[in-house]
C-alpha cells in the first residue's frame, strides 16, 4: 500500500485564500458599519483573489458591490429628503 501524497506549500494559493477570506469578511462587515468604505475594499480583495485563483473571490466582489450600491442608494435618498424637507 502506498503512503498518501505529501501536501506541498503553494504560496499563491495561500495568498488567494487570504485575499478571498478578507474580501468576504469586509463585505459582510460592510452591511453593518462603514459600507461606503468597506464595499470598495471588499471588491478590491475579491478581484485580487480572482487574479491569483479564478475559483476564489467571487463572494467578496458580490457582497462589496451590493454594499456599495446599497449605501449609495441610502445616501441619495437621504440627500433627496434633505433637499425636499421644509425649513423650520
Amino acid at each position: 500500500m502506498y503512503p498518501p501524497p505529501m501536501m506541498y506549500y503553494n504560496p499563491v494559493a495561500v495568498e488567494a485564500k487570504k485575499a478571498a477570506d478578507l474580501g468576504l469578511m469586509l463585505g459582510i462587515l460592510g452591511f453593518f458599519v462603514l459600507g461606503i468604505f468597506l464595499g470598495p475594499l471588499a471588491i478590491y480583495y475579491g478581484m485580487k483573489a480572482r487574479r491569483l485563483d479564478p475559483s476564489k473571490g467571487m463572494a467578496g466582489i458580490a457582497l462589496g458591490s451590493t454594499v456599495l450600491i446599497l449605501y449609495i442608494g441610502i445616501l441619495a435618498f437621504e440627500f433627496y429628503l434633505l433637499m425636499t424637507m421644509p425649513f423650520l
